[in-house]
């Protein structure tokens, strides 16, 4: 007589029944139901095992009868042999009823055989009955469990997926340049992925290449050969920018039998790889590569979640593109608006201008020199509200104006300033602003400077014996405010080798402390700054005293008189109304 028990699954065969119930649990069936029935052999067939064993095609037949099938002598009942396959086909009597689990379709039958005819009793098929019952029962209950982990698996990686993809929403917010979305493409790949690398290649301009925007996350001693891809090359990363489709790779192995020519940089590393295109508006913007440690299988959810990486990544980066695209714009625009200083016999310029952080990089500060026809020299320095395209467009139209009237009005600085401010309000600019007008006259081998302020920081000389003096007048009210106030000019002398420091208050301005403190640490860098080239002053000043953190737009003028210094005569004054600050 055949065995009771199932054989090897074919290949491929699915493990659903065994997970259900056991080869133990079900050879436990088989043993009551034989000991009980005193039959030849008993067997619980679950069609779901695709294996082949006594019972299994009598299974199907139930399966497929939704009814039990019972037979005194199958040998003498051909229609019903006929159905029936294998070592089902050589049994004698036969009892078979179906074994149900959650829902009402059978999965499966209680088989109980005998070797020869039998008749079998109304209690053989009340006992068998009850077994098909029990062990129904216990389907079910092992089906409901099953059902309730495949749930929670699902939840789980339903939430995991939800809390990756709310990760990817937050973590490119702040990605403002290109570096910012390399970089939060790569944290969220190896944090959120489990990724080893991430590398961000970028189309070039000529839509024919791909160029790595940093090798540094990858491999040692890879190439630099490797940092750019041509389309046409028989590289994975070419064919993704090429056709615009994923390609995930379990291994490094299977990268290599499709592309020979990555052998030399996949033995570093052999695990998964996967290469994302990115795509915005419908144009390609590059490629993001990812590389794990260990093989993987990308199943549907994991393709989704990359795929939702590379949208996000595609979305920053192309926002990211535009800003430096704008940036770039606005800076030609605001060097047109900040001309070259001019050369001058007798003082040397030096300047910066840096713009306020992650902005479009310009703004409303400027500063200006100009020769007059008197052979004098107007020296302007301002700051319009807002930081920003439309505050650098005023500055431009505001420093045209002082500049043409400095030019054409031979007027103390407090006229020009209240000749501008009228005009703002006449041809409503309705500019808002602070500014400094100073005008350098040659008295001697030094130069007689007079100079008005429209609520602006105050000027500062750092002498030529190394002080450093703040000029103190009066401020006159911003520009913009009140076009008909009295404005006032103050005077102080400039010596050779004393320099001028204008500068708007990005420079010293600072929210956690008082305007003066911002005043004393400008004058203690200046006391400091001896051995600093006067060209790069400028640098330093910024750099020393803001560092990397630019809240606001910094602008500086600097002006040194160069006249070789002359013996001053005995008691003769060096200024005239500001007061002195160390």
């Amino acid at each position: 007589m055949p065995s009771t028990s199932p054989s090897s699954p074919r290949p491929g065969a699915s493990a659903s029944g065994a997970q259900l119930l056991d080869e133990e649990t079900r050879e436990r069936y088989a043993r009551l139901a034989r000991a009980q029935l005193g039959a030849t052999a008993a067997v619980v067939s679950l069609t779901l095992d695709g294996a082949v064993h006594l019972g299994g095609s009598v299974a199907s037949l139930v399966v497929a009868r939704d009814a039990p099938v019972v037979s005194r002598d199958l040998q003498h009942d051909p229609a019903l042999r006929d159905l029936l396959s294998g070592p089902d086909a050589e049994v004698g009597a036969l009892v078979a009823l179906p074994l149900r689990s959650i829902g009402t379709v059978p999965i499966g039958a209680l088989c109980v055989v005998d070797a020869g005819p039998r008749d079998w009793s109304d209690s053989d098929l009340e006992l068998c009955a009850d077994l098909a019952d029990v062990c129904s029962s216990e389907l079910r209950l092992r089906g409901e469990h099953a059902r309730s982990r495949e749930i929670q698996r699902l939840t789980t990686q339903t939430n995991r997926q939800s809390r990756l993809l709310l990760l990817l929403s937050d973590a490119f917010a702040d990605a403002i340049t290109i570096d910012d979305v390399a970089t939060t493409a790569g944290r969220v790949a190896t944090t959120g992925l489990g990724a080893r690398y991430a590398g961000l290649a970028l189309l070039d301009e000529d839509g024919m290449s791909l160029t790595y925007t940093s090798l540094d996350g990858f491999y040692d001693e890879i190439d630099e050969n490797w940092r750019t891809a041509y389309i046409g090359d028989d590289r994975p990363l070419s064919l993704v920018a090429l056709t615009r489709k994923p390609m995930m790779f379990t291994d490094s192995a299977e990268m290599v039998r499709k592309f020979p020519m990555t052998a030399s940089v996949s033995h570093n590393v052999t695990g998964a790889r996967g290469m994302l295109p990115l795509i915005s508006s419908g144009k390609l913007l590059g490629v993001l590569t990812l590389v794990w440690d260990m093989p993987r299988v990308f199943d549907e959810q994991s393709r989704a979640i990359k795929t939702a990486l590379a949208g996000y990544t595609a979305q920053a980066l192309d926002r990211a593109q535009m800003l430096a695209a704008r940036q770039g714009v606005a800076r030609t625009l605001q060097a047109a608006m900040l001309s070259p200083l001019p050369t001058i016999q007798g003082v040397t310029f030096a300047s910066i201008y840096e713009p306020a952080a992650r902005t479009e990089e310009v703004g409303g500060d400027w500063y200006d020199a100009i020769e007059l026809p008197d052979g004098s020299i107007a020296v302007m320095i301002g700051d319009v509200t807002g930081h920003d395209v439309a505050a650098a467009a005023v500055m431009g139209q505001l420093r045209s104006m002082l500049r043409a009237f400095a030019w054409e009005h031979n007027e103390p600085p407090s006229a020009i300033l209240s000749i501008l401010d009228k005009t703002n309000r006449g041809i409503k600019l309705d500019a808002t602003g602070t500014a400094i007008v100073a005008r350098l006259s040659h008295e001697g081998d030094g130069l007689r400077m007079r100079w008005s302020s429209a609520g602006h920081p105050p000027p500062v000389v750092a002498r030529a014996d190394g002080t450093v003096e703040i000029l103190q007048g009066r401020n006159g009210l911003m520009l913009g405010v009140e076009p008909s106030i009295t404005r006032h000019d103050h005077e102080v002398l400039l010596g050779p080798g004393d320099v001028l420091v204008l500068y708007t208050d990005g420079l010293v301005e600072r929210r956690d402390e008082m305007f003066l403190d911002g005043l004393r640490r400008l004058v203690t860098t200046l006391e400091s700054s001896g051995t600093v080239a006067f060209a790069e002053l400028p640098s330093v000043l910024v750099r020393d005293l803001v560092g990397d953190a630019l809240a606001d737009d910094i602008a500086v003028l600097l002006v040194r008189v160069d006249a070789q210094p002359a013996v001053p005569a005995p008691g003769a004054p060096t200024d005239l109304g500001e007061v002195a600050f160390r």
